[in-house]
């Protein structure tokens, strides 16, 4: 079956109104890049992750953090930025480990 994006967020947003965390994250995605027919949108992918975060969701989690991190779709806060970083590095995530770092030596 060929790719299509815009199949892609018909059925992530059907997904993700329904709470599933991973079609959140990846509608997200869609949002942040401006994929499958969405304009590109950093306050939709915030919205989005929040979502998935609050759900649970580590990469979402990261997400969120990163957005904070550098001010994109919400205010800048490193302290929300630490918050989801720590989160979802308490299981396991290098990326957010890293960025934890990163943020201790600023």
């Amino acid at each position: 079956m060929p790719k299509d994006d815009t199949q892609a967020v018909y059925w992530y947003r059907k997904a993700a109104e329904g709470g599933n965390t991973y079609a959140q994250n990846n509608l997200g995605y869609m949002y942040e890049y401006g994929r499958g027919g969405l304009p590109k949108d950093d306050m939709q992918a915030v919205y989005w992750w929040r979502k998935a975060a609050e759900g649970g969701d580590p990469i979402a989690q990261y997400c969120l953090g990163y957005m904070y991190e550098y001010g994109k779709g919400v205010k800048r806060d490193l302290n929300e930025a630490r918050k989801w970083y720590e989160l979802t590095a308490k299981k396991g995530h290098k990326s957010a480990e890293e960025a934890l770092e990163r943020l201790n030596n600023k």
